[in-house]
């Protein structure tokens, strides 16, 4: 509810902006850096999974698969490039869901795995 709270106070402080009515809620569909965040979470873990035994658990192993990670797709193009670009499809499969939910981050994040 802040979030109506934050709009009636802007509405009587004469600011103009695009409330819910005309923008979307927090949808992976329409943000991109929903699927970094996939992206990034599912590596790491993946190198976590195959560290040994208790080397797993340790916060330096973490941190170095974190930055492992971050470093493999820092100069990853194409996947930048894939996620913007994909943005205008995300915006048709919500506009034809009415607003709803849509599978279309799961396929954007899919194509990088």
């Amino acid at each position: 509810m802040k979030a109506y709270a934050t709009q009636y106070l802007l509405e009587d402080e004469g600011v103009q902006f695009w409330g819910n009515s005309i923008w979307p809620g927090n949808s992976h569909d329409m943000n991109p850096a929903e699927n970094v965040g996939a992206i990034i979470k599912d590596n790491v873990e993946d190198l976590m999974a195959n560290e040994d035994g208790q080397n797993r658990y340790s916060y330096d192993v973490l941190k170095t698969n974190i930055e492992k990670t971050l470093r493999d797709i820092e100069d990853d193009t194409a996947l930048f490039i894939d996620l913007l670009c994909s943005m205008r499809k995300g915006f048709d499969a919500l506009e034809a869901a009415g607003g709803g939910h849509t599978n279309f981050s799961n396929f954007v994040i899919n194509i990088h795995l």
